[in-house]
This record gives C-alpha cells, structure tokens and sequence, in this order.
C-alpha cells in the first residue's frame, strides 16, 4: 500500500498531515507519523544535511495513542548492576470479568517501567490507581498520569523498598543518582543478569546461550557467574529442557570458540557499570592486555580520550571487589584470550579517530567502522579537535563545515577506500572477518567473501 500526497507551501504541508492522521486508522498496519519532503531532487544538495539528519527530508510524529490502565500491582526488577527498577503491572481498567491486558496500538500491554522511585513520587503512583499509559515512541509503554478523580478512597502512598527483593541485602542510593541499588556481590538475580550479559552478542557472543538457557542453568544451580560458564559440561548441559545431542554439542562449541574472542568483548562483558561497548575498546587500545588494565591508576584511566571520571571511578570500584577478582581468575584459569594481539594489521592506523558524514556507496556503516577498528582506528561520532579524518560522502553537512574550520583532513570515499587498501597491503592479507560479520555483510551491501576466511577490502 501507498500513501502520499503533493503540497504547496507549509499549510497546505499541514492538511496533508491531518488527512494521513485521520486515514492511518484504518490500515492493516501501525503507523506513527509521517514523512515531509522536497519532490525536486535537485535541490537536495542545496537543502544540505545536519549532522546526521538531510535538511530536504523531515519526520512528523503523531500524539502516541493512549488508554486507560488499572495498576494493581508493582513489582521490583534486580539488574546486573545491581538497580532495582519499579515495574507497573497493568489491567484493562474498563474489564470487569478478570484480569485481562489493555489494547493499546494494536498490541497487549500489561506492564510498564516506572523508571525510578523518585517518579512514582513524583506523579504519586499508587496501587490500585487508575493511570494513562501511553507508547513512548510508539513502544515502549509508559505511565503518563494517574486520575486521582478514580482513586479508591482507602488508597496508600507507595512506600519505596528498603530491602532487596530477591536477596533481601539492605539497598543503597548514591547522591549522584536516583536509583536504589542492592550491593550484595552474589545476589543470584544480578549474576543471572550479569552471565545473560556476559553471554550476549555484544560481548562474547556464545551462541545457544540466550536468557531462557542461563535461567535453567541457575536454577539447577549449575551457573552462580559467568566463570561457571566453562565449566559446564555435557552431563550438566543434557539436564535442560529439550536439549538433545546436537544442541550439548553446539553450546560447548560456542563456548569454547568463545575463549578466542578479542579483549575488549571481555572487558565488556565482566559488567562493569558505564562501560560499554565504546569504552571497552579504548581501554583494550590502551592497555593491550586485562592484567594491564586491572593495574592501572586513576590517572592512566583518566589520560584515555572519552574516558569521564565516571566511569574512571566505576573500573577502580568494580576491581577493589573481591568477588569480582575471583571470577576474573578463573576465567584467566579457563584460558580466554586477554591480549591484543599486535600485528601490521591492527597497528595500521595506529589509533587515528575517523568520523563518517553522508552514505558511503562502497559499503554501510557498520562494514567501514569494522574495518577502521580492525586496523586500530577510532570511529567518532562527532568533529572535534582530536578528529584526524573526515570520511565525506556528502557535500553538504554539518560535519564537513566543522571539519573545515578545524582544518581536519577530509577524505573522499575514493581516497579512503585507498587508504584502506594501503593498510590492507603492508598487514600481506585481508581483513579477518567473523562468519557472523561476513554475512551480515553479504546481506546488506551485496559483498562475497573471498574464502579462507578473509575479506578482501575491494569485496563489498
């Protein structure tokens, strides 16, 4: 199906709005705004592009739909960070014979997030309250309000816990934030979040091992943190649901691949509070090696580019714990890689920040920032003074403006695909690329893997 209409000048641009607001109702699908553009294609270059966003091209968002939702209940959830967050559980308000989720943009809901106790403190959230819930962003569904008008006359504030929900340690609340943290080291709901985390296709990416698998684990006690992980075996593995032969063997599998993983996936995934997937691969570029990056003091942390004390505090915090240096010695102990490995190809570009403007036709973004890190570069999302390259496939951005005035080098998608091809010929082979990536890559941009292994830069 097709909808679109032609409009002269932003009035009429607006009654087209309206007329797609009223006609969306009654398609086979959801849908939550619409899209405004110039039909001359001529002027694209002229209109220009923002940071990350074409000037000739803009989205309307339409008012989320709402409905009315009674909150019998609210619930605790225990992160891997240890953070309790406040769960609406909902029922259809207007229901009377039970139980039953609210119909809300085509979809069941029957729990909502509340953030964080200062929230429902702030909107005086109460059990049994009648509330409008929305999608934020179409969704995920949201508490707008509560109707204080629907209340029942007996109805109670909500006391915020003073106790973990699961492990029943006292919580703690920083000055710094508005959260309640239960700091019980093995708290059994945070080291199941924290092996899912562990596990997860950011971090070590071990196949087979998704969150309904480390549930039954832990409730066979066979996994208490993610060191446990290598220590499983078949016996242990044939105890859960519906695992056969085939799914022991590839689970083992995947574990034991996992051992060669690059470092900063480690980093990532030992679950250390505000440091991601960026931050992780800084400090693997910094230190080269996990015992190098458990020694260092505040100010070998705080020298690293992008790196806030935040998060210099968070990484000098989670190494002090005992619990913590444990489960890293017996991952050392299993024999995971905790090394960079140097060699031409990941010191190519010695650590140089590219920034990337417009659409590359050679491949998508994700293929480029690959390679760049794959050759010990840095992608940055912004132009700053300590860009070295910017990477332009526009001729008119906000980016490109920046870059000149900083005196940045720029690079056409020519010269940078011959930059690569350099990089790729003094490293004597091809950039080595996860099975997963390859099609991933093959998929998105057409590439075909040139076999062994290894991709050919001029591939995609």
């Amino acid at each position: 199906m097709q909808w679109y209409r032609i409009a002269f000048g932003i009035d009429e641009v607006y009654s087209k709005i309206l007329e797609l607001d009223e006609e969306r109702r009654g398609f086979d699908f959801n849908t939550d705004g619409a899209v405004v553009k110039l039909d001359d294609m001529s002027l694209y270059s002229l209109a220009g592009w923002t940071s990350k966003f074409p000037r000739w091209a803009t989205a309307w968002k339409y008012k989320p739909a709402r409905a009315k939702a009674r909150i019998y209940d609210i619930t605790l959830q225990v992160g891997r960070t240890g953070a309790i967050t406040p769960v609406a559980e909902l029922e259809d308000a207007q229901f009377e014979g039970g139980r039953r989720p609210v119909q809300l943009s085509g979809t069941n809901v029957s729990r909502a997030t509340l953030h964080n106790f200062d929230e429902i403190a702030r909107k005086d959230i109460r059990i049994g309250d009648v509330a409008e819930i929305e999608k934020a962003g179409e969704i995920i569904p949201d508490v707008v309000r509560v109707l204080p008008e629907e209340r029942k006359p007996n109805s109670v504030s909500y006391k915020a816990p003073t106790h973990c929900p699961e492990c029943g340690a006292p919580l703690v609340r920083s000055i710094e934030e508005a959260v309640l943290r239960c700091i019980n080291p093995e708290c059994p709901e945070q080291m199941r979040r924290r092996i899912i985390h562990f596990a997860s296709r950011g971090c070590m990416d071990i196949d087979g091992l998704g969150e309904a698998v480390v549930s039954q684990l832990a409730q066979l006690g066979l996994v208490k943190n993610f060191a446990d992980i290598y220590s499983l075996n078949s016996e242990a593995l044939y105890r859960i649901k519906n695992f056969k032969q085939k799914s022991v063997e590839n689970l083992l599998g995947a574990i034991e691949e996992s051992k060669t993983r690059e470092l900063w996936r480690l980093i990532a995934g030992l679950g250390i509070p505000y440091v991601g997937e960026r931050a992780a691969k800084d400090f693997a570029l910094a230190f080269k090696s996990l015992d190098s990056f458990m020694a260092a003091d505040m100010k070998a942390l705080s020298d690293i580019s992008g790196v806030g004390e935040r998060i210099v505090f968070s990484v000098l915090e989670f190494f002090k714990s005992g619990e913590n240096l444990r489960i890293i010695n017996r991952l050392k102990e299993s024999g995971l890689n905790l090394k960079v490995e140097e060699s031409a190809q990941s010191a190519a570009f010695g650590g140089k920040i590219f920034v990337l403007t417009g659409t590359l036709n050679s491949m998508g973004r994700s293929d480029a920032k690959r390679l760049i890190e794959s050759y010990g570069g840095r992608v940055g999302s912004g132009v700053g003074k300590s860009t070295d390259y910017l990477i332009s496939a526009s001729e008119n951005s906000t980016k490109l403006s920046k870059a000149r005035e900083l005196g940045v080098k720029i690079l056409s998608e020519v010269e940078f695909l011959e930059m690569l091809k350099a990089a790729e010929n003094s490293a004597g082979f091809g950039v080595k690329a996860d099975e997963k990536e390859t099609k991933k890559s093959e998929n998105n941009s057409g590439a075909k893997n040139s076999g062994g292994g290894q991709m050919s830069l001029f591939d995609f």
